[in-house]
């Protein structure tokens, strides 16, 4: 394990950070998640996360999206509320940011340069609002209004244009996988030369090495948690900076805390699969879960509702739909 400690997430790690549920609360006692996703031609994305963030506990789930594109929500989930951006893709930031207690931003966006400038704009706000600050397990120290996930275009389009990184509200969860962390981390460190690039794309379990350095930097340099998803997925945490830059030679070891996860299978590698898991961490997010604990047990309700889903339909057929479909929060 390259002398670090790693937690595994198991069902007793887990089960431990669970809320109860007040029987005498409403609806907006459980917060509410806002879902930037989808474009035209790209809204299974949207479905497939705002489905997630349904079942994930929290109360209210809004969805913005094309208002071209509306309809599909309106049918493939009700019980969301649809917020119309004019554009295509996303490229306005919706109104009134403050009713939001978690934001999940990047599933199906696309990366036009309309997009760029919202996403830029919604980044700033964020920031300049100074109402997130923390990223571990204590809730009397995390304010979280609102959280910020941010997945898939969302990552790629902060890899293209690394001065957005400066914008990023600590305390965020960013969830890529291998091919979006290699470009995250060598679009923020300045590097166009392949042979330094970190080779994530082949990087397995047991983790260890210079892609663990660099992904402990990254988590470091954004104050942010980072979910690596991939089998037995990897969520890095720091609880503060431990890096000068983005090069795993510069980086410094420091309180940065590891934990990987226990659930998931094979089948799981299916597109779609990584928007399930945004939604369920925004709702988790805005549920009242710090962001760390709404990484841990969105990878592993995630995992589990993969297993469950294998069990059904095989490793082979399943799809994202079934991993939407089996998510329990118990």
């Amino acid at each position: 394990m390259d002398g670090r400690q790693m937690t595994e997430i198991d069902r007793a790690f887990v089960s431990s950070m669970l809320l109860d549920r007040d029987q005498a609360a409403d609806k907006r006692a459980f917060g509410h998640a806002l879902l930037i996703v989808g474009s035209e031609g790209m809204m299974g994305a949207a479905v497939l996360s705002v489905g997630a963030a349904l079942r994930s506990g929290c109360g209210l789930v809004t969805a913005h999206i094309p208002a071209g594109e509306r309809m599909i929500m309106h049918v493939t989930a009700p019980a969301a509320i649809v917020d119309s951006d004019p554009g295509t893709a996303f490229s306005e930031v919706p109104d009134n940011l403050h009713y939001y207690t978690a934001i999940g931003a990047g599933c199906g966006l696309g990366r036009s340069e309309t997009t760029v400038r919202a996403l830029s704009s919604l980044l700033s706000l964020l920031r300049d609002s100074g109402q997130q600050a923390g990223v571990g397990t204590g809730r009397d120290s995390v304010v979280r209004r609102p959280g910020l996930v941010l997945d898939a275009d969302a990552l790629n389009i902060i890899a293209s244009h690394p001065d957005l990184a400066l914008s990023l509200p600590p305390g965020s969860v960013l969830t890529p996988h291998t091919r979006e962390l290699a470009r995250l981390v060598s679009g923020l460190a300045g590097v166009s030369d392949p042979k330094r690039e970190p080779d994530f794309p082949h990087w397995k379990y047991p983790w260890a090495g210079p892609e663990l350095d660099c992904v402990a930097a990254l988590a470091g340099r954004l104050s942010s948690v980072v979910i690596v998803k991939g089998h037995r997925t990897l969520v890095c945490c720091p609880d503060i900076p431990v890096c000068t830059g983005m090069d795993s030679g510069t980086a410094r070891r420091g309180p940065v805390k590891l934990y990987v996860n226990t659930t998931g299978n094979p089948g799981m590698a299916k597109g779609g699969s990584g928007d399930v898991l945004t939604g369920l961490i925004t709702g988790l997010l805005a549920r009242g879960y710090s962001p760390l604990e709404a990484a841990l047990l969105g990878v592993w309700y995630h995992g589990r509702a993969g297993d469950d889903a294998a069990g059904l339909k095989g490793e082979e057929s399943m799809n994202a739909s079934d991993i939407m479909d089996n998510i329990r929060i118990l």
